[in-house]
């Protein structure tokens, strides 16, 4: 039997006290989405006339599990690829070594969070109790908002920003992440 362990990033507030919807990591964009040059709309915010359809597929395994998995991507309508994964076949800290992960990250203004998340995501998540699962990931999402929510933790990400190809949205006010994990242990 295989056991599946899946976490969509908890409740949390933002700075200012307001509830942040289920599976945000940082922030929703505070203004109006602006219309870039070829988009659509403002209203449907930063989007190509065409989509891009080409993919960039991969699979992998972890034999001593059972495990096989693949994976696609593609940039559909946005102007740039916003979205990242992970896929763990054993995560390599202290009692996870039965544990694989798997994680799709949905970015939101730009690609930064969502590769922060993914560089992350398995560690923070090896720190906690494998005994724990629930709360190892509830956790990992809470330090990923501390970090992001704290201008000392969060510089390497400020000067990512700062060099991004999405310029303006690729600030701390608008890009953000939504995130799925899945952990795999066989009972």
């Amino acid at each position: 039997a295989i056991r599946c362990v899946v976490a969509v990033s908890p409740h949390a507030r933002t700075p200012h006290g307001v509830p942040k919807p289920a599976g945000w990591l940082l922030r929703a964009p505070k203004a109006q989405a602006v219309a870039a040059p070829g988009s659509q709309s403002a209203a449907m915010g930063q989007a190509l006339v065409a989509p891009i359809t080409t993919k960039d597929s991969g699979d992998g395994s972890e034999p001593s599990m059972g495990l096989r998995w693949g994976h696609s991507c593609m940039q559909g309508w946005r102007l740039s690829m916003e979205d990242a994964h992970f896929a763990v076949g054993s995560l390599p800290s202290e009692g996870w070594q039965d544990t694989a992960a798997f994680g799709v990250m949905d970015g939101h203004g730009g690609k930064e969070v969502a590769e922060f998340c993914q560089q992350l995501l398995p560690t923070l998540i090896g720190k906690g109790s494998s005994a724990d699962t629930r709360a190892a990931l509830v956790n990992a999402f809470h330090t990923i908002d501390e970090i992001l929510d704290s201008p000392e933790d969060a510089t390497h990400l400020q000067e990512t920003w700062a060099h991004s190809a999405n310029v303006p949205c690729s600030t701390a006010e608008w890009v953000g992440c939504t995130a799925v994990v899945c952990l795999v242990r066989q009972d």
